[in-house]
């Protein structure tokens, strides 16, 4: 894996349209530099977004560092709010039960708690229609958001993958607005709703 310094914050940018190899080594990096548990869970639920959403493969990355983070940091609202996201890092179920047992009150605190997020991963895990009717071409999701004070914003996704339906895009795309990161630089909420999209 490359050796990359990361200092500062990642950008929209950077999450949606660097190269697995760097924005891996940049995700590692600044958690390193930042320990900011929150946002770092934050990076890596917007990245399986985009890896739901386009051909290259973008999944289990920084399996290692999330593993370690769920198993041995002070537990926190945050790592409830996201772990139902990371279940599949987790290679020996035993693993993912001390995640658990750490977390929550028991399994049904567990469910009941992760229910958003856990719809979330399904929608994000279901395969798509697999049959591309046209490999040769280049496809970009290109979509519209308006952030919390009610202007308007795009965003563009390359390598998109044209098995997903118009419904499962609007759907996925949609989760984008349940994570509190990006703010423009007044301080306003950005991807506070999503208003169109389309291949």
């Amino acid at each position: 894996m490359k050796t990359i310094e990361q200092k500062k914050p990642l950008l929209q940018r950077n999450l949606f349209g660097m190269k697995r190899a760097t924005l891996e080594a940049k995700l590692i990096s600044y958690f390193e530099f930042s320990q900011d548990i929150a946002t770092f869970m934050k990076y890596l639920v917007i990245v399986m977004v985009r890896n739901s959403l386009v051909v290259s493969d973008y999944s289990f990355l920084c399996q290692e560092l999330v593993c370690e983070v769920f198993l041995t940091a002070e537990p926190s609202d945050v790592l409830r709010a996201y772990c139902a996201y990371f279940k599949d890092y987790f290679k020996k179920s035993r693993d993912w039960d001390k995640v658990v047992h750490r977390l929550f009150a028991d399994k049904k605190d567990y469910y009941r708690s992760t229910e958003e997020a856990r719809s979330h991963k399904r929608l994000m895990d279901a395969k798509g229609t697999e049959k591309a009717e046209n490999p040769d071409l280049t496809l970009r999701i290109v979509s519209t958001f308006e952030d919390a004070s009610g202007k308007k914003h795009s965003l563009t996704i390359a390598d998109a993958d044209e098995t997903r339906s118009t419904a499962e895009l609007y759907k996925i795309l949609a989760i984008l607005t349940t994570i509190p990161l990006f703010k423009t630089a007044d301080g306003v909420r950005r991807f506070a709703k999503l208003v169109k999209a389309k291949r």
